[in-house]
């Protein structure tokens, strides 16, 4: 019963849907990092319009918040896992899928609702 999508009405994430992040996620998203001091980052900017929407926030910690920002990296949907991001690096490379929390824990079963 409580709202997980909130468009531009608020910028900031809510306790539930930092609740279900985490649940996603477990963790900061980029590959190999295990730091679990995270902040909710907006994909799709909010100053650029972005909204506050599951779909469109991840976990990230501050070291990786601040590669997106000032680093050229970039993260987008994964179209070989619906649901789940990928990070496109600043120098052409080949993306690199996004580590979620079904990564951490291969076989889990639990449901994210």
């Amino acid at each position: 019963g409580v709202p997980l999508a909130l468009g531009r009405e608020t910028r900031l994430a809510t306790r539930a849907q930092l609740k279900a992040l985490w649940v996603r996620d477990g963790g900061c998203i980029a590959p190999s990092c295990r730091n679990r001091r995270v902040q909710a980052h907006h994909v799709i900017h909010w100053s650029d319009g972005g909204p506050t929407h599951l779909s469109n926030m991840c976990l990230l910690c501050s070291r990786h918040h601040h590669l997106l920002h000032q680093g050229g990296w970039q993260l987008e949907p994964d179209p070989e896992r619906p649901g789940l991001l990928r990070w496109r690096p600043p120098d052409g490379r080949e993306p690199v899928p996004a580590t979620h929390a079904t990564d951490r824990n291969p076989g889990t079963t639990t449901g994210l609702w």
